[in-house]
């Protein structure tokens, strides 16, 4: 073999040499291109995961809102019955109209209940002073009075 070939033979492992390199440096690239886009996939993930557990925190919540929902129209329910059952603007204006004429018709009867009364106060008087009389003269009340 003569330097010519070893020449050639150096020149060749050197064109494999960079083709090797070439093709590590294709790989390695590639490589540290995968794991940016897995660690940005493996971010990504984390944020679904976040909002998986978020989601789940409000499906968890649901339950606890349809028993509150519920329970307000219960609620609302019980109000409009009552409020169906309270007398309507022209029924308290009628129920006022008679309350004012009670009120007057009560005054004419106290006005009349005032003589019954005082009669009743003299005839206390007057059986007072009789019976005061009596057992001042020793006379003793009749059964049948």
């Amino acid at each position: 073999m003569n330097s010519t070939d070893y020449g050639n033979f150096a020149q060749i492992g050197s064109l494999i040499f960079t083709i090797i390199t070439f093709i590590y440096m294709i790989i390695v690239s590639r490589s540290k291109a995968s794991d940016l886009r897995v660690t940005s996939l493996e971010k990504a993930n984390g944020d679904q995961d976040a909002k998986i557990a978020s989601i789940e925190t409000r499906i968890q919540v649901l339950p606890t809102l349809e028993q509150s929902k519920t329970h307000q129209e219960a609620k609302m329910a019980r109000m409009e019955t009552e409020l169906k059952a309270l007398p309507r603007t022209d029924q308290m204006h009628g129920m006022e109209m008679l309350l004012a004429e009670m009120q007057g018709e009560l005054k004419v009867v106290v006005e009349r209940i005032k003589p019954i009364g005082a009669t009743m106060e003299r005839l206390q008087e007057f059986m007072t002073s009789t019976a005061a009389e009596n057992l001042k003269n020793g006379r003793r009340p009749r059964a049948d009075t």
